[in-house]
């Protein structure tokens, strides 16, 4: 799927430009838009807001790592002049690609923004940063991790022989069980009992049991439990 706004010499402007021309430092709309980023490799999926006071702030992938997808943003005047950084401010260089970012206004001036984050290496999260008004970031760091919902995923793999892994998302700080039962609802093993920070978290399981004894084959079901909160689904070990 053709992914919204994507600009095709892959350079990115406010207007689509067919040539590379420099800012002026005392402000020019130019024919053919003005250059925001002119950074070395890609640029990809800009995504643009008012800034309030007549001009934008605009967000995008970025590729001038040679690597990996970061994610990039730009403050320009209603003159046509970037105030930020020359290429743009990096919001996100962590390891791994980030993607398709969203902005929205932090109310004072400056942005917050989201975007698609595989620096776990096998899913993708979402994480989240503020830049202020001067282009400043709001507690410098990769971005938060945002977890709406609690939720509890499918084992991987299932089924499995002899190890299996359990990854769960907590909303809120605070107390977490997550309990493998037989299928008659008997306990067989406490993989996670105690207090954890909003985030994902993953747990394992070897096919034992609290004693540390081999169970046999079959169906198990493993449950997260948490105040207000309940959520349980089946797995099978194959010896």
């Amino acid at each position: 799927m053709e992914k919204p706004v994507r600009m095709l010499r892959w350079i990115l402007y406010v207007l689509v430009a067919g040539v590379v021309f420099p800012v002026c430092s005392f402000g020019l709309w130019l024919d053919d838009g003005n250059p925001v980023c002119v950074a070395a490799d890609h640029q990809e999926y800009p995504i643009i807001m008012a800034d309030g006071v007549g001009g934008a702030i605009v967000a995008w992938q970025d590729f001038r790592s040679g690597s990996s997808w970061d994610i990039y943003v730009q403050r320009i005047d209603s003159s046509g002049v970037v105030h930020w950084a020359g290429d743009g401010v990096a919001l996100c260089t962590a390891t791994g690609p980030q993607y398709c970012p969203e902005i929205a206004s932090d109310g004072a001036g400056g942005t917050i923004a989201t975007w698609y984050d595989l620096r776990g290496g096998s899913r993708y999260d979402i994480y989240a940063q503020r830049i202020d008004s001067e282009g400043h970031l709001i507690d410098v760091g990769q971005g938060e991790h945002l977890v709406p919902v609690s939720l509890l995923e499918q084992n991987v793999p299932n089924p499995f022989n002899p190890v299996t892994v359990i990854r769960f998302a907590v909303a809120e700080p605070g107390t977490v069980r997550l309990v493998v039962y037989d299928v008659g609802g008997r306990p067989v093993r406490v993989l996670v009992e105690g207090v954890r920070q909003a985030s994902w978290h993953e747990a394992t399981w070897d096919g034992r049991d609290d004693s540390g004894q081999a169970v046999a084959s079959g169906v198990y079901v493993y449950q997260l439990e948490r105040p207000g909160y309940t959520e349980s689904k089946k797995m099978v070990l194959l010896r």
